[in-house]
């Protein structure tokens, strides 16, 4: 689950990043909404997209609750990633 730690972090600093060049550069304002929105789809995105072992998906009771504020439950979520790997077998 550090892995999503890491992806939070990395996500919201690309986004602050581009928002920052948007509005120097083309004049183009997003809200904090937005940009956070950005980066909770990036982050959804790529984690149903990973492959993950069983093993990434041990997490502590506060990485759960984020889990959870993302809406992302760590059975849909695992769930998905079984899909995933049952789908590139065959």
């Amino acid at each position: 689950m550090r892995r999503a730690w890491n992806m939070v972090a990395g996500f919201n600093v690309w986004n602050i990043w581009k928002e920052r060049n948007g509005r120097i550069f083309q004049k183009k304002i997003s809200t904090l909404e937005e940009v956070w929105k950005r980066t909770h789809r990036q982050i959804r995105e790529s984690i149903l997209a990973e492959v993950w072992t069983e093993e990434d998906w041990k997490t502590t009771d506060e990485e759960a609750d984020i889990l959870r504020k993302l809406n992302l439950e760590q059975g849909m979520v695992f769930q998905q990633h079984k899909k995933n790997q049952q789908t590139t077998a065959t």
